[in-house]
């Protein structure tokens, strides 16, 4: 081997050394900016409070098995389904009085 063969290795090997610690370093660098995204990204939480008129409990293929809704200014129903979907207990409470169906 001549000196110029050696010489031609050591400069390739100095080359694909230097490749890997530039992809390591931006590899890093990448690691790092994300890390500092993710950080600053403002995430809420948790609401302490869930407002609605109507809310229902639906099954995987879409049915409804229970709803809880307002029924007007002062009327509160809770309705649980069963499986064909027919109203099997219901509660209901306005100012007056309070009915359980079963």
């Amino acid at each position: 081997m001549s000196e110029n063969d050696a010489l031609q290795n050591l400069v390739t090997k100095v080359e694909r050394e230097l490749r890997f610690w530039q992809v390591g370093r931006t590899f890093s660098l990448l690691c790092v900016i994300l890390a500092f995204t993710v950080a600053a990204n403002d995430n809420p939480g948790m609401p302490q409070v869930l407002q609605a008129r109507e809310s229902q409990l639906v099954d995987e293929i879409g049915t409804v098995r229970a709803t809880l809704k307002t029924l007007g200014a002062s009327n509160t129903q809770l309705r649980l389904y069963g499986g064909f979907g027919k109203s099997e207990v219901a509660i209901g409470a306005n100012e007056q009085r309070a009915i359980v169906e079963l």
